[in-house]
């Protein structure tokens, strides 16, 4: 029923399903992709033999897999169900289904947006080790510095809730941390001028949540940013389209 590959061929996710003639949904909900432009190169997938949608029967790890556990837990399905159990998940196998309206619109629009419009700020400083400018010492920086001038609008970067949102803190001044994914995702956003969202506040993607600013530990206007995946911070290039 399953076959396992690894795309050292660098397909595109559209690429694979139409080598392999099972569908975007089917590789999608079996494989924890949220969104069809999901980067796949050299990632090893599971392949079935038979399209449908997978719907984890624990608690969804992104918003796909949340949205699916909704809208088909309010369904009565007529067909025997029939259970899959893949890397210590549990699925319910939904035979030749295929995602609604709303869950392909999701699934072709979830991507992340910029914390800032393309055109309003340059990269003053890259994730990774560096010398920090006030002591010197070299230091993880766990983001990246998008230079903009102050007042510069600040945006949720995906759907979420204000996990954190903090005044006048010594290093990063006035910062925000959303949450994603029930929690399995956080973006920081840091030396904002203004705070526009409150704590436990939920938001769009591209609400405007604050301002840049130079708060705290900042040489000049600019937003700290950084995205934490299960708490481990990541290269924000990896995942949003920065041109600069």
């Amino acid at each position: 029923m399953f076959f396992l590959y690894t795309n050292n061929e660098n397909f595109t996710f559209q690429g694979l399903a139409g080598r392999t003639c099972i569908n975007q949904e089917t590789l999608a909900t079996l494989n924890q992709i949220e969104n069809a432009q999901d980067n796949i190169k050299g990632r090893t997938l599971i392949i079935p033999v038979e399209n449908g949608l997978f719907v984890p029967i624990d608690r969804g790890i992104n918003s796909l897999e949340v949205l699916l556990q909704e809208n088909w837990s309010t369904k009565s399905l007529t067909k025997e169900k029939i259970y899959y159990k893949i890397n210590g998940r549990e699925y319910l196998f939904l035979r030749s289904a295929r995602f609604t309206p709303t869950e392909r619109a999701y699934f072709l629009d979830s991507a992340l947006r910029l914390p800032l419009d393309n055109n309003s700020f340059w990269v003053s400083s890259e994730f990774g080790k560096r010398k920090n400018p006030f002591s010197g010492e070299m230091k993880n920086h766990n983001g990246i510095d998008l230079a903009a001038p102050e007042g510069t609008p600040v945006y949720a970067i995906k759907d979420g809730a204000v996990y954190a949102s903090i005044q006048n803190d010594p290093e990063f001044g006035n910062y925000i941390i959303l949450s994603h994914d029930q929690g399995k995702m956080t973006s920081v956003y840091a030396h904002l001028s203004k705070i526009s969202v409150d704590r436990y506040q939920y938001v769009k993607k591209g609400d405007i949540i604050g301002l840049v600013g130079q708060t705290g530990m900042a040489t000049g206007p600019h937003l700290h940013f950084e995205i934490r995946q299960g708490g481990k911070a990541e290269d924000p290039r990896t995942r949003l389209k920065i041109e600069n």
